[in-house]
């Protein structure tokens, strides 16, 4: 098989690289940008590098992608810009529910591309990006651990509703720029949604997770930009 000229300029971008962490922000709200949601069947364009504060080099990025308002069952997929829609799915959705996934894709000319294959109303934000490594390069290395629970306010008495500070967990270096979290929100008492920030910044409009009334329990794993004071969940209602 002769390989694409489109294919060759992905397996260029793909080697070494680098995480740039970043502050959860909006790159997309069509229920702002357009009022009208994607028809089924849509796909729309997203450009990441040079927005948000991510580098104009950049060649992959964490994107929460939230679906809300669908007309009925369905599903969205994330992929490189200009590709063809792969046969898998990043998120899948029903009727007049909300539903949100984080994932990491590679970005094509500095883009990305959603799909939706319902109609539904679609919102993008983004945690951090990935840039070309030069050679011998440590920052933003990749660093695994074991998994640990660091916050439960079901027994620390923290449930409600507004922020949570969450200090670093132990074993994570004092310098690093982001962790990836599994954050669940339990039995929220109406529909809401999470979002997470770096401790000592202001909060944003992002969200990495929302619940409605018949999934009030919901998880997301995420990539969350950090400080050396830990990082901020924020919730929206009680939970």
């Amino acid at each position: 098989m002769v390989p694409s000229e489109r294919a060759s300029s992905l397996d260029t971008a793909a080697g070494p690289s680098s995480l740039v962490a970043l502050t959860p922000c909006r790159l997309l709200d069509t229920r702002i940008s357009r009022g009208t949601r994607l028809r089924a069947g849509e796909t729309i364009r997203l450009q990441v590098a040079g927005r948000c504060a991510a580098p104009t080099g950049a060649t992959a990025a964490a994107l929460t992608i939230t679906t809300t308002g669908p007309v009925g069952r369905g599903h969205a997929t994330v992929f490189p810009a200009s590709t063809d829609v792969p046969a898998t799915s990043t998120l899948n959705f029903s009727a007049n529910t909300t539903v949100a996934n984080t994932a990491i894709t590679a970005l094509e000319d500095g883009a990305a591309d959603v799909h939706v294959s319902n109609t539904v109303h679609l919102v993008v934000d983004v945690t951090a990006v990935f840039v070309p490594a030069p050679d011998g390069a440590t920052s933003g290395r990749f660093q695994p651990m074991d998994p640990l629970r660091v916050t439960d306010t079901r027994t620390d008495g923290r449930r409600g509703a507004g922020d949570v500070v969450v200090d670093l967990p132990g074993g994570v270096p004092a310098d690093a720029t982001a962790i990836s979290a599994t954050i669940t929100m339990v039995n929220a008492a109406r529909p809401g949604h999470l979002g997470v920030r770096p401790a000592g910044t202001g909060r944003s409009v992002t969200s990495i997770v929302n619940t409605d009334p018949t999934n009030p329990t919901r998880a997301v794993t995420v990539l969350v930009p950090v400080t050396s004071a830990g990082f901020v969940v924020h919730r929206s209602v009680e939970t």
